[in-house]
């Protein structure tokens, strides 16, 4: 995989894991907003919102702390997947013979 294509991949998983807390993030807000309405828990108002505030803050922030090693954690499984470019590795040609060339085409739709 080349290094151009691996970024592309490296930034849309990075994107759809942003889309994915962000989701989370706000319906968890809107959850707990219900909750305390429906429910009529007296609570000052400024304070609640101070703390769904610090709330949304801190899941932001440990996101953009959590995505490098998140990259970490899976690049091994994704190499092995996607394979790593090698031109030292033997693969068999058409012909049943070996090449020392290894071609592999990997589509990533972005």
């Amino acid at each position: 995989m080349t290094d151009e294509l691996r970024i592309k991949l490296d930034t849309k998983i990075e994107r759809e894991v942003h889309k994915l807390v962000q989701s989370i993030s706000e319906n968890v807000l809107d959850r707990l907003n219900i909750y305390v309405r429906r429910n009529e828990i007296p609570i000052d108002m400024d304070i609640f919102n101070a703390v769904m505030k610090t709330m949304q803050a801190s899941i932001t922030e440990f996101e953009m702390n959590g995505i490098d090693q998140f990259h970490r954690n899976i690049k091994q499984e994704l190499d092995a997947y996607v394979g790593e470019e090698n031109p030292t590795e033997q693969s068999p040609t058409v012909d049943g013979g070996t090449s020392k060339k290894r071609v592999k085409a990997v589509a990533i739709s972005i």
